[in-house]
């Protein structure tokens, strides 16, 4: 979160499994460990919009998102890298187009 300040982009998801945030929550050790992104979070969490869709709500959303987080993009996870966001443009639209023809 701290790099994306300086960056130009102004459109950047940060994105993680609640199953670890829970579990940082848990340990008292991992949880201090990421205090200073709870602070950053905190602070800046008004400059940012959500949408949350629950997976079993939409097991596709939930596929996508299983798939981006294998894939290069501009996605910020807690616990992984930076990626270009082309590809993840690429991969999206693959899967999207080889639903649509599934589905006819």
């Amino acid at each position: 979160m701290e790099n994306m300040k300086n960056l130009i982009e102004f459109h950047v998801t940060f994105a993680t499994d609640y199953s670890q945030l829970v579990k940082m929550v848990l340990d008292p050790e991992k949880l201090s460990a990421f205090e200073t992104y709870l602070e950053d979070i905190h602070i800046l969490k008004e400059r940012f919009s959500y949408l949350e869709i629950s997976r079993t709500q939409n097991t596709r959303t939930d596929s996508l998102v299983r798939i981006a987080m294998n894939q290069s993009s501009y996605i910020v996870y807690m616990d992984t890298r930076y990626h270009s966001p082309k590809s993840l443009f690429v991969m999206l639209r693959n899967s999207y187009l080889s639903g649509c023809k599934s589905s006819m």
